[in-house]
């Protein structure tokens, strides 16, 4: 008797729209995933490793094919109670939603009252630093980027705004750490 998969795609899509028309960041997707087998999803930034895990919780939906957990068509389910059953992990929650990249960039030397200019060219900078090209990424939303662009997004934010801010920077990444390690209760 063949045992149901834990998770099982079959022949899924999603695509975003990009600069040149629609970009397939999972394209017809199949796959089965055994209850208690180990999986590792490897590829490059933009491969579409974080849009898998995405469209498996329904933080998005795809665009065709079918995922299932033990057995349920996630499509009939209700995204809530999904990510309460299977768990989230985020990624991205150091740039805020609603800014583009450049914006996140920008934000801390805007609250300094650095002139716009220098914060331009401080974005610019840092785009280079973290190889996201600046025409591409500059004015993207982060719900518009790979996992691996956000994450190098918000990396980019977190760089001092010159040299004297080398320390205050240093007192928030250790802000960062000490509530990263900090347990939170369980939902129940």
């Amino acid at each position: 008797m063949q045992r149901t998969p834990l998770i099982a795609y079959a022949n899924v899509r999603k695509s975003f729209p990009g600069p040149a028309g629609a970009v397939a960041a999972v394209d017809d997707v199949s796959l089965e995933i055994a209850e208690g087998e180990f999986l590792a999803i490897v590829g490059g930034s933009g491969s579409g490793k974080t849009t898998l895990l995405r469209l498996t919780n329904r933080l998005i939906d795809a665009d065709s094919g079918t995922i299932r957990i033990a057995g349920d068509d996630i499509g009939g389910l209700e995204p809530v109670g999904l990510r309460r059953r299977i768990g989230t992990v985020f990624q991205n929650g150091a740039l805020f939603p609603h800014m583009t990249v450049a914006a996140n960039i920008g934000i801390t030397p805007r609250l300094l009252g650095t002139p716009p200019a220098e914060i331009a060219s401080r974005v610019d900078e840092l785009l280079d630093l973290v190889q996201l090209d600046r025409t591409v990424h500059r004015d993207r939303l982060p719900h518009e980027l790979s996992g691996g662009q956000r994450r190098r997004g918000a990396s980019a934010c977190r760089q001092p705004t010159d040299r004297a801010d080398g320390r205050a920077v240093r007192r928030a990444r250790s802000l960062d750490a000490r509530c990263a390690r900090q347990r939170l209760p369980r939902p129940a």
